[in-house]
């Protein structure tokens, strides 16, 4: 899967890529990190979490633990707004390809603030997919989404899934009945 995420970040001729320092959840996409670092002509830059926004800074040692657990750089005086293609780890994805998260929405106002639309890259463990829109305007959408089992695109048309049957697809009304139901139990 890291291949293929490099191989789109090369596809494009991305010039800025921001990355992220996987947490011990989420996909470990730490050799992307150095193999990239070492490509001459893209900048790496992960985020540097300050309150409740990150910035994006240069990837480099020495790592530090911030919030959360996150390692991001120690040292973060340059930082951009311009941003090519963005890989953000990601819990689910609903039918417009947004990005169902941990629920902080750093990535959602990071975006916000960019000079140009990057090419997004949400990636997971798992293919977790919801049947309908359930993330807000405001939240980000994919232009791809990636797992070991299943790939989907957004396209004019709509979501285009490969191997739909590798993916973990969730009908919202089906998953609210078996709630209501376990809570009429408790």
């Amino acid at each position: 899967m890291l291949d293929e995420i490099e191989r789109i970040i090369l596809q494009r001729k991305a010039k800025r890529v921001l990355l992220y320092c996987p947490l011990s959840f989420e996909l470990d996409i730490s050799p992307l990190l150095w193999r990239l670092k070492k490509v001459r002509g893209i900048e790496v830059f992960v985020p540097y979490i300050q309150g409740e926004e990150f910035r994006a800074v240069l990837f480099r040692l020495p790592l530090i633990r911030a919030d959360f657990g996150v390692l991001q750089p120690k040292v973060a005086y340059s930082h951009t707004q311009k941003i090519d293609v963005i890989v953000a780890p990601s819990i689910a994805w609903d039918k417009e390809l947004g990005r169902i998260g941990f629920g902080k929405g750093y990535y959602d106002r990071f975006c916000a603030k960019l000079t140009s639309k990057p090419y997004i890259i949400f990636v997971s463990y798992l293919s977790f997919f919801v049947k309908k829109k359930i993330t807000q305007d405001f939240d980000i959408r994919g232009d791809i989404a990636l797992s070991p089992k299943c790939r989907l695109r957004r396209k004019k048309s709509g979501i285009v899934m490969d191997r739909p049957y590798n993916s973990y697809s969730f009908n919202l009304r089906d998953f609210e009945k078996e709630v209501l139901v376990s809570q009429e139990g408790d």
